[in-house]
This record gives C-alpha cells, structure tokens and sequence, in this order.
C-alpha cells in the first residue's frame, strides 16, 4: 500500500507547498519500507546512502528481526503486527512484566531515531563528496529513491547523498559511490553558491544536462549547457549531447554552467566555437556579469606541435605523478610497446585487484597523448 500523503508548510523558496508522508506506526513504517530495501539494483536509477548507524536505530525502533536479540528488545510499546510482508517471522507478544525486566543497552537507542544525519559519511565543507575511507558494512547503507523519500518524510534530516547505479564493463549493476562531484551554475544566479552534483564519468552530457535542469528547476530546451573550466567559459556541449563526460574531459570538481538567453534572447555567450575551445564572452547586462575578454589563463587544448608534446592537467596534487608519467611516455621502446598493443601478450587477469586495467590504462593514456 502507499502512504497517505500530508499537505506541511511551504517549501524553502515559497512555491509549491511540500508532500511528506503522513506519521504512521513503526510496524506500518517497517512494512512499506521492507519491500523497497530489497529491491535489486536497476541501472540508472537513483539510490542514497544513509548512516548506518542511524538505520540500525531505526531498525530497533520499528522491531525489525535483524536486530533483536536478547540484548535489543522492540520499541516501546511492542508492534501489534503478526506477519510482515514474506519474510515469516513472527513478534511474539510478552507480558508487560517480561517487557520491563528486559534492560536497554548503553550502546544503541531504542527510541524513536531523531533525524537522520548523514554529516560524519560527508568530506569536511562537502555536501556531496564522501568520505574515501568509507565501510559499507559500518559505515553506510544504500537505499533505492523510493525508501529515502519515505524516511526522509518521516524523520528529515539529510543532507541527501545521491548516487546512480551503472552498468559495469562485465554487465553487473553498482551503485558508483565516487563518480565525479560537478558544480553547477546558472548564468542568472553567478553570485549564489553552485549546486554540487556527482555523476559518473559514463553519464552523457545530455543526462547531465536534463539532470542538472530537473534539480535546479530549469527547462531544458531554454538552456545551454557549458563546460565551466575553472569558471571560465570553456567549451559549448550542446552539440555533445551523446558523448560522455569522460570522453569530453570533464573532471572532477568542474565547474558546469547553465547559460540562459538575455531578456532580447540573445546568448549572453559566443558560441562561434563549441568543440574544446575558449568561446570569447559577450558582455553581459541585466543583471549578468561581465568576463573578461582574454582567454589566455584557459589551458588550451587542439593538436600538439608534434605528437606526444602535451602536457596532463593536474587533478589535485598529481602533479608528481604527472611528471612520472610524461618520463615514462618518453621512452621510446616502453612507449611502443603499448601503443602497438604488443603488451596485451602479456597482460596479467590475475593481477591482485588491478586485473590488468592499470596496464590498460596507461596505453589508453598513451594514446591520448
């Protein structure tokens, strides 16, 4: 069955008012969300991660048979539920004198669970970035859209942690937990603070586009879609639709801009070049700020001088690695020997978790260069 949905106040930026789920019992909590939790991935779809902790809280509350031991009895008052959906087990209802005797343990709350919060799975001064060092089994539990939706009606909280399920190379379904964190902007609204995103590096810039509008509230078809390099206006992707992020070098930490037409509905943009290049901006009025009219801090990019004379933009602090990299890619003999592919003779499955893919890796490197 589906929650009765209550009409609560107006949302934060005073348009529709928000639909939450109606207060129901912890048996009947239990009982709408045990269906959804045991649901198999589905690529492309949405899913959450949620504090573990806080789920086993809630797991207790509602009397859930996984966590009940003689330890951790049910939530007070017990549930007035027999059966719950197909799993066979049974609550078996105690005198009230048994139910007294039975201490809680200092370790876990039997109570009702407070909002949740997601705050310690979160890198420091991130709303979306996780933490790399991350247990799924202590630290985390992911949930389908549809079970945070009813929980995040039920106890608030957040900050909401969203992540895609994709296809793996293999065919196996995952939910990818460290895809690439965007920032998102709309060119009306330069001055307010971007809205973080993380996708995976499959996603196309069209998915990425209808995305970014969904969540932002913006239609589609009135927008253009830019990489923001550094906020500089880098390249037009509304002719890459099709293309990944991946194939387009879009990186982590990259700035995305949603371009929206000036009031005569004209582009505030040049879009003279849109494949990689550094479109010179129009001045801006109405509101839209103005850029500057040089281009020459945006790394270029376009047909080296010779080939293998590119440099590798850092991500971080690789630029150590980087430099490694450009040494290696400059010995002929180890060079060749992986653009001509002659390394697949040898290349090891086996490998202890790498299975051949930093070797794969490095030629496709190769290659690019």
């Amino acid at each position: 069955s589906v929650p009765a949905l209550a009409m609560v106040e107006m949302s934060a930026d005073g348009e529709d008012p928000l639909l939450v789920p109606e207060a129901v019992s912890p048996a009947e909590e239990f009982s709408l969300l045990e269906p959804l939790l045991n649901e198999p991935l589905k690529a492309g779809s949405s899913y959450f991660l949620i504090n573990q902790r806080w789920y086993v809280e809630w797991l207790q509350w509602v009397g859930a048979p996984s966590v009940q031991s003689p330890q951790m009895r049910p939530a007070d008052p017990p549930l007035e539920l027999d059966e719950i959906g197909e799993s066979g087990w049974t609550l078996v209802d105690t005198p009230p004198t048994a139910r007294r005797t039975r201490q809680r343990t200092g370790s876990w709350t039997k109570d009702r669970p407070g909002q949740i919060d997601n705050v310690p799975l979160l890198e420091e001064n991130s709303s979306t970035a996780i933490k790399k060092t991350l247990d799924q089994l202590n630290d985390y539990r992911i949930i389908s859209e549809g079970a945070w939706n009813l929980l995040f009606g039920w106890y608030g909280g957040g900050p909401p942690i969203k992540r895609r399920a994709i296809t793996r190379p293999g065919g196996s379904v995952q939910v990818e937990l460290f895809g690439l964190t965007l920032k998102a902007l709309r060119s009306s609204e330069m001055t307010m603070p971007p809205y973080e995103v993380v996708e995976s590096k499959s996603t196309t810039i069209g998915e990425l586009k209808a995305n970014l509008c969904s969540e932002m509230n913006v239609d589609a078809s009135k927008v253009r879609i830019w990489d923001y390099f550094e906020r500089k206006p880098f390249a037009l992707l509304e002719g890459h639709l099709d293309d990944t992020l991946e194939s387009k070098r879009i990186m982590d930490l990259n700035f995305i801009l949603l371009e929206e037409p000036l009031a005569d509905g004209s582009w505030p943009l040049n879009d003279s070049n849109d494949d990689q290049s550094q479109p010179e901006p129009a001045a801006m009025s109405s509101g839209y700020p103005s850029y500057p009219t040089t281009s020459s801090d945006i790394t270029s990019v376009g047909e080296p001088i010779q080939r293998g004379v590119v440099g590798l933009q850092n991500l971080g602090n690789t630029c150590f690695m980087n430099s490694s990299l450009q040494c290696l890619s400059n010995v002929p003999q180890l060079r060749e020997y992986f653009l001509d592919g002659t390394y697949k003779e040898t290349l090891n499955r086996t490998a202890h978790k790498t299975e051949g893919k930093l070797a794969e890796s490095f030629a496709d490197l190769l290659e690019m260069m």
